[in-house]
């Protein structure tokens, strides 16, 4: 059944179909759709699945076709081995870049300067969008348009072989050449510095990945259908009650046997018969249920035992202690009130008032000292010579302050103290008897009717009783709130009645529980509840027989596919290869590429395995995350090399696109990825965009050293629009203003009859600009003789012997330099030297004064060199 192409070589390929092979026929039929380069389709799903449930023995059997395994996939042969991106035109629909712009490739290196706001990103974010990125961003649609928005396109023109041909984005996105560019950007540095999954690997290694996601695939098409075949069925809900049938129904599995559920059926006419004589023999003995007394009686006992706890607790305060402790109460209170007027009183005591020795009085004073002390400040308590009084406001006199004063002494003494808390306790106490309950049994009570129909004696010498307490409580309340010693005499409610009561309900419940049918009653509901139930089993029988059946077949699937279809599995063996083929490979290209970069940070590298594809994770010294220790730039380093590493052992990357590479890293560091970015020029085609000046020197003068071959852009931001492109024109091209040349090629093609006057004018300014930088250039080289260069590392001393400089002719140079800088719209300008729009004729003559500037300083540097004799 299966045929195999494969040579006796150990090595990765051989590996894979060796492990394909080994596979259950259903899933071998989808490891060779995908090594034989043919992507899995939902028909191939749907194949693989009707494959699964005949191994099963879940569908009958069919005639199979074999499957040839080969490793068509593994070669590549999709990918081309010569892809050159050749020019990028035609860009619409990307966040606010200008239209009708085309960028044009190098086969080497490509370089495309911008500031921050010109239209990088715009591009960027295109490029991600179309190549291979980690780091993907939405392309947004023109902010600064209400509407109009216009959709996404691009065209990519491309050579294989010499041969271009072009490719357009998004509609052919899927073409394999989109696969073969890779971008690093500031933001991947974080994912490749923490767990990840390499992106290129040997080819082969893809396959487990693919396979693990058409496993998924399968085994969610299975879950699926298990789903739908053990959707809950409540059967137990159509039996109410219980008996070994409804047991059955609430316990369904796939382990239930129909042939035990069957063993309770029919439902005969013998059986519907004996139900019915089982329902009457019920309804005879309903009769006879005595629950209902039963409940009354239990109630009141209840209610009984409340009587008798509210009882117990109205004969403790009415007992002949608590009845001598009263009158002790009152006793002392009397006694301290005595002793705290005695001593005070005489103090206090004055012509004007009388009756000082009243409680009102008191109260009277007491709430006086409360009031002076809120009106006390720094000077000292109340009263002090400058207080009045504080009821009248008059002057004190100092008998008055003597009199207050004793007053507060009154208040304060012990004796008063004793005589307060000893009314406190009165107090309290008459409130203890004042909330005493005697209604302990009103006409309408549930207990009182009942008492009064079993036991009227009993019920009215409880109540009588009552009333004598009532009363006594009444009169306690009394000769505490006037402070009178009255001996009364203690009224306690006997409660052994209530006790006899208890017990005669007690013997009347036993003797209604001996003649309760309710045993009986009960085992005859559970054989008629049986019988209901097998009356019911055989009208569903049916649907719970198939029910079954499917709860037996999703068993079987879950199972079947556990066993045989195991992700685990497939991840172990990828795990295992990849460290056979790839993972010793990509530490030494790692390792290489840190020594390249001077990133000798002692990362340890970690590999890992989950859902049929293995992940790596960089740690330093063993243990710490990079992202923890070291600094942003030496960040960057760390992941520019997993980056390349990764690259280095791709079978398929053609080109790497990079993004402002080295973003905060030092010149040094900058000098050391622009070689290594130059070098691997020799194998891959490579494009930077960046803002960095120095670092597109840096890079063009690696490349002139190296002979390498390359080209510079520069994209701007004009008229409040970014993105326009300006081929084989940047800040790093100033060598090619070392003459007119090119402001003279602008005025050339602008006074031209057959340019608009449009074109005339961009021309113009653009003219301008290009010949400010001529007289840039003209300080560098000209006049210093290139001793200090813009963008180089170093001064370059020997050249200080062409160097030569004069007054006259720098004043000549500068004035024709701002003449330059008034036509240049969007340069800041000068108060001397105002924006004037331009003209051709304008233009020409400030080209005439740099070239005669330019020939006095040729000529003025040879005379200085060789004087006259």
């Amino acid at each position: 059944m299966t045929e195999v192409s494969v040579t006796n070589a150990d090595n990765l390929n051989s590996q894979i179909m060796k492990y394909a092979c080994s596979l259950p026929y259903y899933t071998k039929y989808l490891a060779g759709k995908l090594l034989s380069g043919t992507e899995v389709t939902d028909n191939d799903i749907n194949d693989a699945y009707a494959y699964f449930l005949e191994d099963a023995g879940l569908q009958e059997k069919k005639h199979r076709k074999s499957i040839n395994i080969t490793c068509d996939s593994i070669s590549n042969s999709d990918y081309h081995k010569n892809l050159l991106l050749s020019s990028l035109y035609g860009v619409e629909g990307v966040n606010a870049l200008v239209e009708k712009q085309t960028i044009e490739f190098s086969p080497k290196l490509t370089i495309i300067y911008g500031v921050n706001g010109s239209g990088k990103s715009g591009y960027i974010r295109l490029l991600k969008q179309a190549f291979h990125s980690r780091t993907t961003e939405p392309i947004i649609p023109n902010i600064h348009l209400a509407s109009g928005h216009k959709a996404t396109k691009a065209i990519f023109e491309f050579k294989t072989d010499a041969t271009p041909y072009t490719l357009n984005y998004p509609t052919q996105k899927d073409k394999t050449e989109f696969k073969q560019f890779s971008i690093f950007d500031n933001k991947c540095v974080s994912i490749h510095l923490a767990k990840n999954r390499p992106e290129f690997r040997p080819a082969g290694l893809n396959f487990f990945a693919d396979l693990t996601d058409a496993f998924r695939k399968l085994e969610e098409k299975i879950e699926k259908e298990v789903s739908t075949k053990i959707a809950p069925k409540d059967y137990g809900a159509l039996f109410d009650g219980e008996s070994a049938i409804r047991e059955f129904m609430v316990n369904l599995s796939a382990k239930t046997k129909v042939a035990d559920l069957k063993k309770m059926i029919p439902f005969t006419e013998a059986d519907k018969a004996k139900r019915t004589e089982l329902e009457s023999q019920k309804v005879q003995l309903q009769a006879l249920k005595k629950d209902k007394e039963i409940g009354i009686l239990t109630n009141n006992k209840k209610l009984l035992e409340t009587l008798k706890t509210s009882i117990a607790d109205n004969n403790k305060q009415l007992s002949a202690e608590a009845l001598l402790a009263i009158q002790t109460a009152i006793s002392d209170c009397i006694t301290k009130d005595e002793i705290a007027n005695n001593e005070g009183l005489e103090n206090v005591k004055t012509d004007t008032f009388e009756k000082v020795e009243s409680a009102e009085w008191k109260a009277f004073i007491v709430a006086a000292n409360k009031f002076a002390i809120q009106q006390e400040d720094n000077g000292g308590p109340y009263p002090k010579d400058i207080d009045t009084c504080l009821f009248c406001r008059q002057p004190l006199s100092a008998e008055a302050k003597k009199l207050i004063e004793s007053y507060w002494v009154f208040i304060k003494s012990q004796a008063e103290h004793n005589a307060t808390a000893a009314n406190g306790v009165l107090k309290a106490t008459k409130a203890v008897y004042d909330g005493l309950k005697f209604d302990l049994l009103p006409d309408d009570a549930v207990l009182t009717t009942w008492l009064l129909e079993n036991h009227p004696e009993q019920l009215k010498g409880i109540k009588a009783s009552l009333l004598i307490q009532k009363a006594l409580a009444a009169d306690i309340s009394s000769d505490i709130e006037t402070k009178v010693i009255n001996k009364r005499a203690a009224v306690v409610i006997e409660t052994t009645p209530i006790d006899t009561i208890s017990t005669s309900i007690d013997t009347a419940i036993t003797k209604l529980q001996k003649n309760d049918p309710s045993e009986e009653i009960k085992k005859l509901q559970t054989t008629i509840t049986f019988l209901n139930h097998k009356e019911k089993l055989e009208q569903h029988i049916s649907d719970i027989e198939s029910y079954i059946d499917c709860l037996i077949w999703a068993d079987t699937a879950a199972k079947t596919a556990k066993d045989n279809i195991s992700r685990l599995q497939l991840t172990k063996k990828a795990k295992e290869l990849s460290g056979k083929y790839f993972n010793d490979a990509y530490a030494a290209s790692f390792n290489q590429e840190c020594e390249a970069l001077d990133g000798h940070f002692e990362i340890d590298i970690s590999h890992t395995g989950a859902s049929g594809a293995s992940y790596k994770q960089l740690f330093l010294k063993g243990k710490n995350q990079p992202s923890q220790i070291l600094s942003e730039g030496e960040q960057k380093v760390i992941s520019l090399a997993d980056f390349l590493a990764e690259i280095n052992l791709s079978e398929i990357t053609r080109g790497i696109i990079f993004d402002d590479p080295v973003t905060s890293l030092d010149d040094e560091r900058k000098c050391l990825i622009g070689n290594r970015i130059v070098n691997e020029t020799a194998k891959k085609q490579i494009v930077v965009f960046t803002h960095d000046l120095v670092f597109v020197s840096t890079l063009i003068s690696i490349c002139e050293a190296t002979k390498t071959l390359y080209t510079c852009h520069w994209i701007e931001k004009r008229d409040e629009k970014p993105g326009h492109v300006f081929i084989n024109s940047s800040p790093s091209f100033e060598k090619k203003y070392r003459n007119s040349n090119i402001p003279m090629a602008h005025y050339s093609e602008a006074k031209e009859a057959t340019c608009p006057p449009d074109r005339r004018e961009y021309l113009t300014k653009a003219g301008f600009t290009a010949l400010r930088t001529c007289y840039e250039m003209l300080v560098i080289s000209g006049m210093f003789s290139d001793v200090v260069q813009r963008f180089a590392e170093r001064v370059s001393v020997d050249s200080l012997n062409e160097a030569c400089f004069c007054r006259e002719l720098a004043d000549k140079l500068q004035d024709g330099f701002y003449q330059c800088c008034q036509y240049m719209e969007g340069h800041s300008h000068s108060d001397k030297y105002a924006y004037k729009k331009p003209t051709i004729d304008n233009f020409m003559e400030e080209i005439t004064r740099y070239d005669v500037i330019k020939a006095k300083i040729k000529a003025h540097k040879k005379a200085v060199k060789t004087p006259q004799a």
